[in-house]
């Protein structure tokens, strides 16, 4: 059409301290795509009923959170104001925003009360972690030394100072529009076991993307379709119905019946929706972590190496000088403390008490 603009898809320019007006009308005034008309939020009017509209379908549906799509490629302040008119009417309602930013900063400057931007507020609770999912696939499945490996989680975790409240990031190993966090069937689920774990287990609302419970796997490098086919089942001329345990394979029921337990264990669970946590930097090649609430704690151990690790625990010794052992919701087994401990290549406990 005449006067068509595309965005740049450039979203940095919302907080460049030297930003050009060229650079960001660019970002705000550009379409997304042509087939996608760009909706006018300057004009009140139309603001007024797109709020009306969320009111009407949160009401007719009842559902309690809406992830909204591409949020930093509208106007600040209007959506500001839209965060802020569904907050008012419906105080326990949650807004996830789309914030595709590849750095932690990115990220935190849209969440509601940043500290990174004390001028103005988005109003918006939830922002989604895309650093994270840009860096899991490496740090769980190569080797964990002081730099790499599990150590690219910690200090992403370590960067949760610039987020006004960490607790409401989302989480996830990938999504619609990314590679799938297995870009191959793999031969073994340690490294998935540990992944899937730490997504239940971390701060933050954890975002599981269907078929990872059966393997699905596939990257989006020729079509974005690789990553979004059907669940295999209840669809006209599926040969395979995963719904079923019969019709999975073993590997398959191994990575089902794992998320299945770690979900229905975390469902109602404090220590993982409020409690507070601390960790250990992984430079001997472990990784531990430990999420306490109202006297209770979670304490989640992992071996980031493909091989054994003999570990003195007197590092440890602020969290589990008092601790003789501990339950292991995996295993169901007790699991004893010692001054020093073995663990088993890609080892991974998830331990009450």
């Amino acid at each position: 059409p005449d006067g068509y603009r595309q965005t740049s898809y450039r979203l940095t320019p919302h907080f460049d301290p030297y930003v050009s007006e060229y650079d960001k009308s660019m970002t705000v005034e550009g379409w997304f795509v042509e087939s996608m008309p760009d909706l006018n939020q300057h004009n009140p009017h139309l603001m007024k009923y797109l709020t009306q509209n969320s009111i009407w379908w949160i009401e007719f549906s009842g559902i309690d959170g809406i992830r909204m799509d591409t949020h930093p490629y509208v106007f600040f302040d209007s959506m500001s104001e839209w965060c802020t008119d569904i907050n008012r009417e419906y105080p326990n309602f949650n807004i996830v925003g789309e914030c595709w930013y590849g750095t932690e900063a990115g990220s935190a400057y849209w969440q509601r009360n940043s500290i990174l931007d004390t001028s103005r507020n988005s109003h918006l609770k939830s922002v989604m972690d895309f650093p994270l999912q840009g860096i899991a696939r490496d740090a769980f499945t190569s080797q964990t030394d002081s730099w790499g490996g599990l150590n690219l989680i910690y200090d992403h975790l370590a960067l949760d100072f610039m987020f006004a409240d960490p607790m409401n990031v989302l989480n996830f190993l990938d999504n619609h529009d990314t590679d799938r966090f297995l870009l191959s069937e793999p031969s073994h689920l340690d490294f998935y076991k540990q992944a899937i774990a730490f997504l239940l287990t971390t701060r933050g609302i954890p975002q599981i993307y269907y078929g990872t419970e059966i393997l699905m796997h596939g990257s989006k490098q020729k079509t974005d379709g690789l990553v979004r086919l059907d669940f295999p089942g209840g669809f006209p001329g599926d040969t395979i119905n995963d719904f079923l345990s019969q019709d999975r394979t073993p590997l398959q029921n191994e990575a089902f019946d794992f998320c299945r337990t770690l979900l229905k264990w975390r469902q109602n669970n404090p220590c993982l929706s409020h409690g507070e946590m601390m960790h250990f930097m992984p430079n001997n090649g472990l990784y531990v972590y430990r999420r306490s609430y109202e006297g209770k704690n979670v304490l989640v151990i992992m071996n980031g190496n493909d091989s054994p690790l003999t570990v003195d625990m007197s590092r440890y010794n602020e969290i589990l000088s008092e601790v003789q052992s501990a339950h292991d919701i995996i295993t169901h087994r007790q699991i004893e403390f010692s001054p020093v401990m073995e663990f088993p290549p890609r080892a991974l406990y998830i331990l009450e008490y």
